[in-house]
């Protein structure tokens, strides 16, 4: 039985860890769509949040496995993922939010979003510390 107070699809912690709601950052682009890139478990910060935009259709979650992101090939699985959902949802703008494994190996957002452009796609990447902790005046690199 799921607990009382997360039966509530609207259900959405007052003030989540880190001080701040996913949601607002579709509101950085018409129709936007967020994605998230990292590893599975760090979801947990913000599992109730993603969950009701998952059911949206209004975000999706990209886990690439160790070997992807030790081999790079997590780069190309960005834009893939990135260029089918375009398609799928019929949207243009999508909101990037990312792991400390992006982090820490230096992501070149540059390199994807130079390729996104390529298909008529615009990617906003939200760099704060990632998905678990403090919003540090975040910058928005566009």
């Amino acid at each position: 039985m799921v607990p009382r107070y997360h039966d509530n699809d609207n259900y959405m912690p007052s003030k989540p860890r880190g001080g701040f709601h996913l949601e607002p950052l579709l509101e950085l682009a018409d129709n936007a769509q967020l994605i998230y890139v990292g590893s599975l478990a760090c979801t947990r910060h913000r599992g109730f949040e993603m969950g009701k935009l998952m059911r949206e259709k209004r975000m999706a979650v990209l886990c690439p496995s160790a070997t992807d992101f030790s081999t790079g090939k997590y780069i190309n699985q960005i834009s893939d993922a990135i260029i089918e959902l375009a398609r799928g949802r019929n949207a243009k703008n999508f909101v990037l939010i990312y792991g400390c494994q992006c982090a820490l190996l230096s992501t070149d957002f540059d390199l994807i979003r130079d390729e996104l452009a390529t298909h008529d796609i615009n990617l906003i990447v939200h760099e704060h510390c990632h998905l678990c902790d403090i919003h540090h005046g975040a910058e928005v690199r566009r």
